[in-house]
Order: structure tokens, then sequence, then C-alpha cells
């Protein structure tokens, strides 16, 4: 026959158990960033030119359009600055199928006219930015496939005229948030007025 105090003795071993995951859980919400102040400083996208195609679309089907750009870049061996997104439309005011965006691959060192041609004959589209823009700059931690998920979830609901004083978003005819994927970090790039990003008739 059982002990009475037995059942205290589970209900102590179940709380334990349930402290521990909630702790392991914490941590790994706070490894991959989750808890991370959210802050915009004043930034500006270098001179570049950028390779790519356009994608219409849900922006979470995005990914196949990476992985052609990053095939044609190990293809060619080309030593390109950084990865970026283009995203031109708010999801919330913007059907799904509707919704324009770019993923390219981005080269601050001016391309020769013969790699230029070898890009456009295998159908991408190269944009030419002859100056800074200037813009609001974040980072976001990239730990794993699920930062692409994360980063844009707990930045883009911080964008707005408080945060980036002078912000310039419009997607009438250009505009729209860059992100810059580096190895260790996801940059978000929201341009200021007069800080247009690529226009959408060169994409």
């Amino acid at each position: 026959m059982l002990h009475p105090l037995s059942f205290l003795g589970c209900e102590c071993d179940l709380v334990t158990v349930a402290l521990v995951v909630v702790l392991v859980v914490v941590l790994l919400l706070a490894y991959m960033g989750v808890f991370q102040a959210v802050r915009f400083v004043p930034a500006s996208i270098p001179k570049c030119q950028i390779a790519g195609f356009t994608h219409i679309g849900p922006y979470q089907n995005i990914g196949s359009v990476f992985e052609k750009v990053e095939k044609i870049q190990k293809e060619l061996k080309l030593e390109h600055s950084f990865f970026c997104g283009l995203y031109h439309d708010d999801p919330s005011v913007t059907a799904k199928d509707k919704l324009r965006a770019f993923a390219g691959m981005a080269f601050e060192k001016p391309l020769d006219e013969e790699t230029l041609t070898t890009l456009k004959e295998k159908g991408m589209r190269v944009r030419h930015e002859t100056d800074e823009i200037p813009c609001y700059t974040t980072y976001f931690p990239f730990r794993n496939v699920l930062s692409y998920m994360l980063g844009p979830m707990l930045v883009y609901p911080r964008i707005n005229k408080k945060s980036c004083p002078g912000m310039d978003c419009s997607c009438e005819e250009e505009g729209g948030i860059m992100e810059i994927y580096h190895d260790d970090f996801i940059q978000f790039m929201i341009p200021r007025v007069g800080g247009k990003l690529f226009p959408l008739k060169d994409l």
C-alpha cells in the first residue's frame, strides 16, 4: 500500500520537470533573440549592384528564389558582398498572391561587363545603385532557419513613425524594406525620406 505522502513526492517531481521545461524554453527563446530589444539607428545602404529575381506571392515562399540565386553565385564563383531581400508590400493590407519582393545578391565592387551579361542571360535582373541610401537599421541574431521567421515577426511590428522618425516605406512606385543576411545576424534597413529603395520599375 502506498504511503499517503508518496503522492507529494510525485507532485514535486512533476513540478520540477515543469520548471525545467519552462527554463529550457526560456533559455532557447533568449538564445534565438526573442527577448532582444529592437532599436533603430540611422545608417545607410552602401553603393552597390544587386542581381536577383523578382518574386510575386507569399513572402514565406521566397526561399526557393534565394536557392536559385545562391546556386548561380556558387556556379560562377562570385565574391558577393551579401545576400539580401527587398520586400515592397505590407502583407497586412496587400493580398498574399500580390506581394512583391526581390531576392538577390549585392556587390559593392562593380561587376565587369562579361559577368553582368552572364547574369542577365541566366534571367537575373541587375539593379545599379550609385548613391548611398539613407535609412534606419536594426539587427536580429541569426541562429538557424527559424531566425528568418522570428526576425520579421519581432522587428516589423516595431517599425513606426516614433521608432523611425522620417521613415518612408511607401510602396506606390518604389520603396519597401531591405533585409540583409549576414552569417551571424539579419540586418533590417528601413528607408528614410529621400532614401527610396530600388524603384520597382527597375526590378
